[in-house]
This record gives structure tokens, sequence and C-alpha cells, in this order.
């Protein structure tokens, strides 16, 4: 679609717009659209479609002539008043919303390059380490060593696509997209955000004789990054090792408060107690119900 294409485009829908919306009462301003009742739903699908085709059009022009396109803005955005008739001579009023941007303004589609500098994230580190053509003498090596880069980057990895003693994927944690899970009792239902961002981050290992040699890598992501101390917090590098578990049921069983347990671990182990107190405290009492 050429610009002027596009600009007969915008005509064409603008025009039909107005003939769905143009008040009978009075051809020199528009329903107001508050209530369903004042528009039909056929009439609500026939908007839908000419705002569709007409802010894709729009966005075709700003990208011809490399203008920042605010997109598509709907009423509850612009915040127009409530009792607003938008007539001939208001027109221009209301275009101007287009060209005046305020902050709180978010547009909802954003050009293609905006997109992919946002969500396209490649750490700045060393990645010799899983350079491809690497050799690892078995998957557990390379498995250490894929983490370990992960650490540094700010981000967790999962093992992905595999078929024994031929190739191995390993990827970051946040591959793969949100699946919603159906709990009856809605009561129920967890109230937290998924990790799932699609990330694209991997690297694949084929068996080439004795060894794994990487043949694939991508390094960007789609999300943003963490910190070393956020690594350290999140569910997977909270577990509890055995020893200091029974360590604490033990210390539990004897009367010593949870806080009191989790102080003394803190205490020997530094940075290397990675659990919270939450945690400690779950154990115990997941513990205490399976006894």
């Amino acid at each position: 679609m050429t610009s002027a294409q596009a600009l007969t485009s915008i005509i064409d829908n603008v025009n039909n717009l107005i003939s769905i919306l143009r008040d009978p009462n009075d051809n020199t301003t528009l329903r107001t659209g508050k209530t369903y009742l004042d528009l039909s739903k056929p009439e609500y699908e026939k908007m839908s479609r000419h705002l569709s085709e007409a802010s894709r059009a729009l966005n075709k022009i700003a990208y011809d002539y490399k203008v920042i396109s605010p997109g598509l803005l709907t009423p509850s955005i612009l915040k127009l008043e409530d009792d607003i008739k938008i007539s001939t001579p208001q027109t221009t009023t209301f275009m101007s919303s287009f060209q005046d941007i305020k902050e709180e303004v978010k547009p909802f589609m954003k050009t293609k390059e905006h997109k992919e500098h946002k969500h396209h994230i490649e750490p700045n580190v060393d990645n010799e380490c899983i350079n491809i053509g690497n050799t690892f003498k078995t998957l557990e090596e390379a498995a250490d060593v894929f983490e370990e880069y992960a650490r540094k980057c700010g981000f967790n990895i999962c093992k992905g696509n595999s078929k024994r003693d031929v190739y191995q994927e390993f990827a970051c944690s946040a591959r793969g997209k949100v699946r919603m899970r159906k709990i009856p009792d809605q009561s129920k239902q967890r109230n937290r955000k998924s990790i799932k961002k699609m990330c694209k981050c991997h690297v694949i290992l084929r068996k080439k004789d004795d060894d794994w040699v990487i043949t694939t890598r991508k390094l960007h992501h789609t999300h943003e990054l963490l910190s070393i101390d956020e690594i350290k917090k999140t569910a997977k590098n909270r577990f509890i090792p055995d020893e200091f578990k029974l360590k604490a049921i033990e210390l539990h069983s004897k009367g010593e408060a949870p806080a009191k347990i989790q102080y003394e671990f803190e205490s020997e182990l530094g940075e290397r107690c990675t659990w919270s107190m939450k945690d400690l405290y779950n154990m115990l009492y997941r513990y205490k119900s399976d006894a």
C-alpha cells in the first residue's frame, strides 16, 4: 500500500465512521456512544473495523514519512470531557490531540524499530565459554558453564528440547508462552505473574563421538535481565539444602523459633544463604503437616 492509497483509505473509513455516528436529529453533531443503547452491536462492529483500517493506514503514512505516530488513540486515553459533542467546527480540536502528545498518552501501536530495541536485549558479558564449537565431556559440565554465564547476565536456565545421546537444549527459563491452568476453585487461583516471555536465548549441544559440542546459540532476550542480588532471590535459587533442612527441623523440634534459626543460618553462611525467612517457615510448616 502506497502513501496515497493509505490516505484514501483513511478518508473512506472516516466518511464511513461519520455516516455511522451522525446524529439523525442534527447532521452537525455525532451520537455520544456513551451507552450500548445509543449504538447497535452491528454498528459497534463496523466502527471497530473502520477504526482498525484507518489506524493501519495512519501508521503506514507515519512510517513512510518517518513520523513517530501515537497509533490509535481512544477516547479513554485522550481523556476527552464527558459532555463534549464532536461537531464539524470541533473536528480540528480533536485532531490536534494527535499532534500534541502528552506524557500520559501511551501508543497502542509502536513502530517496528522501537519494539526491536526494547525487546531484544543481548547482555554485555564475555560469552567465549559458550562459543559454537566448544566441547564438553558431559552435559552436566555444559550445564554448569551455561548456568555460570546466565548468573553473570541475570537470568536462570532450564532444560529445553532433547533427544537421548543426540542433542540437548539449554534455554533461558523465560522461554515459551504463558499457559493458563484451569482451576475449579477460583479462590485458590494464585495471583502471580508468569516468568514466561517467549525468550529465544538458548544453546544446543549435539553428541559427537564421546563429546558434546555447541552447534547453535542465540543470546538475545525478550525481557529485562536481573541483577546478581535479584537472581539470588528467584524461586530456583531459594532452595534449602538437605543438611540445613535437617538442622532447622532439629532446632525447631527443640523449641527454637524460625526467626532465630534463620538468623543463625545467615550469620554462618552469609551470601550463600539464598533462602528467606518465609522459605524456611514454609518448609517447617510442610514438615509438620506431613508428620
